[in-house]
């Protein structure tokens, strides 16, 4: 049964593979990695910020690191970063990695309101590890022992190319809105050469925001953050609705996230954080039809601010208030 299930597994990840429509990674802590949610957060933690994370996905079929630094600027009213992201399916049988640079230019907008713009470039590289890809020609359908295939190989097991993404947030002490376009030149991911249908990486849209609630006066360091993400690539379609909760040192939050055609998972999140440190663990369970076979994922994310705005004697307007992005 169990070399059963692995066959399956492979054959499902051949398919991904050579399907047509890529799709990119997606965090289910998406303002715990804000580089990669929008480019437009570079700078927006009033410091240098560091930003880790994992995620293991479906019990180790996908898994995706990131890393990414952020400096604010003050001065010039910018941001600046750098986005470091590795993605792997099926134990590294394709895998895609991006380093990017990002540049965010904040403004206000009037007294209570500022805007953050951010541009994102850098190198792609998407690879395919072809002596793990098991394909149905090459089993045996006696005893289902695995042989060779007639499928031909790629013509290239790695190709190279640039991406571009760009994004805009505004925000003020109770409220934020943001909206992301990543992919913006659709590069050609093709291991083949092909510049048909499907060769192209889908552009990705993510419209994301929420309020900052401070339901009781009397207590100044609770917080609670309701936020909703709407993401759009190809034909998918993906709504996180939820909220955070801070008092004290202590973090947590819910959400459901639901996909085009059904309720996917329910996420709970639990956090920590002290003086400018944050880190944060969460559970997707899964409520799908695919329960059965991949029952939740785990993620987690480190981050770390450092060197204050304020300690520069600059006015710093470039913080974001609710807690959730630093």
């Amino acid at each position: 049964m169990k070399f059963r299930k692995n066959i399956n597994s492979t054959l499902f990840f051949a398919l991904i593979i050579l399907s047509a429509n890529a799709q990119d990674p997606e965090l289910s802590q998406y303002y715990n990695s804000p580089l990669y949610t929008n480019p437009a957060f570079a700078g927006l933690s009033g410091g240098n910020r560091v930003a880790l994370n994992y995620r293991n996905q479906w019990q180790g079929n996908f898994i995706s690191y990131a890393a990414a630094f952020d400096a604010n600027l003050p001065k010039i009213n910018s941001g600046l970063g750098v986005l470091v992201f590795s993605d792997q399916i099926s134990q590294g049988t394709i895998q895609t990695n991006s380093a990017l640079l990002s540049y965010a230019f904040h403004t206000k907008l009037n007294y209570d309101w500022t805007m953050s713009f951010g541009l994102q470039a850098g190198l792609q590289q998407r690879q395919v590890d072809w002596n793990k890809l098991l394909f149905a020609d090459a089993i045996n359908p006696i005893n289902g022992v695995p042989g060779s295939t007639k499928e031909k190989t790629p013509g290239n097991a790695s190709v190279l190319y640039p991406n571009f993404n760009t994004g805009a947030i505004a925000y003020s002490d109770k409220a934020f809105v943001g909206l992301a376009v990543h992919n913006l030149t659709r590069p050609n991911n093709s291991f083949n050469g092909y510049n048909g249908d499907g060769s192209r990486l889908a552009t990705r849209i993510t419209m994301h925001g929420g309020i900052v609630l401070k339901p009781n006066p009397k207590i100044k360091d609770l917080i609670i953050s309701p936020n909703i993400l709407l993401m759009v690539q190809n034909r998918f379609t993906q709504v996180n609705l939820g909220f955070y909760i801070s008092k004290h040192n202590f973090l947590t939050g819910i959400w459901y996230r639901q996909t085009a055609h059904n309720g996917d998972a329910l996420i709970a999140m639990i956090g920590f954080k002290k003086n400018n440190f944050k880190f944060c663990y969460s559970y997707d369970f899964t409520i799908s039809s695919q329960q059965w076979a991949n029952p939740g994922s785990h993620e987690l994310s480190l981050i770390w601010v450092f060197f204050k705005g304020d300690r520069y004697g600059q006015k710093d307007f470039s913080k974001i208030s609710c807690y959730g992005f630093r």
